[in-house]
């Protein structure tokens, strides 16, 4: 059975897990090619971690002295006094791994944050079926991420 913890500076817990959960925010970073720099969003989540900001949304999931899956959620506009809802900005679990049940009540614990903070929505990106968050957790489509590569002036030297 997995486990699921919260990351928080007040568990102790937490601090055993912290630093395999920032290699593995930074792993994240670079496997699903988020436009994030790794060591800047290792960095944020080490910041809100040691000073206990509530703003920080963390959860994993582990099983067997192992992190196999975690969940990083912020409020969002970043640095505003009132958020408009909250960005799970990353959500991994390892290949082969079945976390139906965990996955909800994660879901779930992420709603009770967001709704701590004044925020009502929930929005996020996924690398995977989005059909199947759709199915299973209740998600709904909502605008699209489009992209689109320029080339950048050289300056002359």
């Amino acid at each position: 059975m997995l486990k699921i913890i919260r990351i928080q500076r007040e568990d102790p817990e937490s601090w055993h897990w912290m630093p395999f959960v920032l290699k593995r925010i930074e792993t994240f970073c670079v496997t699903m090619d988020v436009e994030s720099e790794p060591f800047d969003v290792s960095n944020l989540v080490r910041a809100l971690f040691t000073v206990g900001d509530p703003r920080l949304g963390l959860w994993i999931a582990g099983g067997d002295g192992q992190v196999i899956g975690h969940l990083l959620a912020t409020p969002e506009p970043w640095g505003e006094n009132r958020y408009r809802y909250g960005l799970i900005r990353q959500a991994w679990v390892d290949k082969g791994v079945d976390t139906r049940l965990e996955s909800g009540r994660v879901f779930d614990e992420v709603k009770r944050w967001a709704k701590s903070l004044g925020v009502s929505r929930l929005v996020m990106l996924t690398h995977r079926d989005e059909g199947v968050f759709m199915r299973r957790y209740g998600w709904k489509p909502y605008k699209s991420l489009m992209q689109m590569n320029i080339e950048v002036a050289r300056k002359e030297a």
